[in-house]
């Protein structure tokens, strides 16, 4: 949407880029290596190739051939882009709610997991031992509780992360 905005208000197309290379996230640092190769001798859309190959994705593979399409022509128009964006930030809006309900049933697992288990395989054992002559010595059960269910609880906070879409990662 920045580099969108440049363009439209006049500034020249690599003078944008330039400038959106200068900001402090990932897409600044990719634009920042787009420059620099540019300065080493490549053309625009060589930097753009290599820019798509390090990151291997279909959104930036389209916003790549914009660039590429809006430098060829020389326009001052960025509407492509512009639409570009607003297309990709309503897919993240929407693998935003996505995750939020996903986010519910991974809470209430993590809950479980973390309070409830433990909690009952205590009030277990100490029943269990009475009426089912279940036998678990001390250090058993310290381990268990000790290193069993937090190695759980991680478990499942990786896994809540692997499926956190990266754009919700800050």
């Amino acid at each position: 949407m920045q580099l969108a905005t440049q363009i439209s208000i006049g500034k020249s197309f690599f003078k944008a880029i330039e400038d959106s290379s200068n900001e402090k996230n990932e897409v600044s640092n990719e634009f920042a290596l787009v420059i620099q190769e540019m300065k080493k001798g490549s053309s625009f859309s060589e930097a753009l190739e290599q820019f798509n190959k390090r990151l291997d994705s279909l959104p930036i593979r389209r916003v790549c051939s914009n660039l590429s399409n809006l430098q060829i022509q020389g326009s001052k128009d960025a509407t492509s882009i512009k639409k570009l964006a607003q297309e990709m930030l309503m897919k993240q809006r929407i693998e935003s709610k996505e995750f939020s309900g996903k986010m519910v049933v991974y809470a209430l697992v993590f809950i479980a997991i973390s309070a409830i288990v433990p909690a009952m395989f205590q009030s277990f054992i100490l029943i269990g031992s009475y009426f089912m002559k279940l036998s678990f010595t001390a250090p058993q059960v310290f381990l268990i509780s000790v290193i069993l269910f937090p190695i759980a609880d991680l478990a499942i906070l990786l896994i809540i992360d692997s499926k956190t879409p990266i754009f919700l990662k800050g």
